[in-house]
């Protein structure tokens, strides 16, 4: 019995490991490799907001000086909300329905050295973390996830080291919803035409 709790340990190590090899996302912010020429500044601003919409994204950001547009950090659909597609692939259902990620989409439309508008979508995709927090009494547990907690230490602060209670990190950026939103911008301007 005790060889067979040792195998499953063994195999669920494995499948750990393995996913831990997969490759790293690069930082964010980084320029994205898909764009989309336009006619028109005005008709690209307007496709890019309505695409938004249809993704969930609700806009924070319309510079049409600068040509910005960006959406509010709205945190990634789980496996259950089948109504949501902007996760391209099973990896990020995945990684979304374990963790509490969120996604940012920016375009920035420029006028190219031909006089062309050209839109670059970038989705920033960052992840939650929460500082540990430690439990004094076996009731204490029922307070730890609420906002008016006050933390009594932990492994950091107890270091001497001082870290905020929680904060999103940048994990990289999403080609995969890069693609599919350049995709969906010159359907409709195509439709529009």
């Amino acid at each position: 019995m005790g060889h067979l709790h040792l195998a499953s340990f063994i195999a669920m190590a494995g499948l750990i490991g393995g996913c831990s090899s997969q490759p790293i996302r690069s930082a964010t912010t980084q320029p994205s490799g898909v764009s989309i020429v336009g006619g028109d500044f005005e008709s690209l601003m307007k496709v890019t907001e309505a695409v938004s919409r249809e993704l969930l994204f609700p806009p924070s950001v319309r510079d049409y000086r600068t040509g910005l547009y960006r959406s509010e950090p709205t945190i990634s659909a789980q496996w259950f909300e089948v109504w949501r597609s902007e996760l391209r692939t099973s990896t990020d259902k995945l990684e979304s329905s374990l963790g509490k990620i969120r996604r940012t989409l920016t375009v920035r439309i420029e006028k190219d050295a031909d006089g062309r508008f050209v839109a670059r979508p970038e989705v920033l995709v960052e992840r939650f973390s929460l500082s540990e927090r430690r439990l004094t009494t076996a009731a204490g547990y029922r307070s730890i996830y609420r906002d008016r907690y006050t933390p009594t230490g932990n492994t950091l602060s107890d270091a001497g080291v001082v870290a905020p209670d929680s904060y999103w990190f940048p994990v990289g950026n999403d080609p995969n919803l890069e693609r599919y939103v350049a995709r969906k911008i010159e359907e409709k301007l195509a439709r529009r035409a």
